[in-house]
């Protein structure tokens, strides 16, 4: 058994476990994508890298090259918050 992600322009409408006999009877079978690890749905997938990631956690993130989201400051030592409308980290 294996995670599958059916995907639709780029992103992941629906999550499975299921074993590849299963998948290649579905009518759809070239929408699902084997996952290699745990995703969830709403999850963007990058055809070119074979790579999902999740979906941006605030709009003034940006994504690196390593598909991972990337605050505009960078977040301080121990607990914080962003604080997205002042675009900051809040500590307590």
């Amino acid at each position: 058994m294996a995670i599958y992600a059916k995907v639709e322009n780029n992103i992941v409408q629906n999550v499975i476990i299921a074993d590849s006999d299963f998948i290649s009877t579905l009518e759809d079978s070239d929408s699902w994508v084997l996952s290699p690890n745990k995703i969830g749905k709403h999850w963007n997938y990058d055809s070119d890298d074979n790579v999902f990631y999740p979906p941006q956690p605030y709009p003034s993130w940006t994504l690196s090259s390593n598909h991972t989201w990337q605050p505009p400051v960078a977040k301080p030592e121990g607990q914080a918050e962003w604080d997205e409308e002042n675009r900051q980290w809040v500590t307590e």
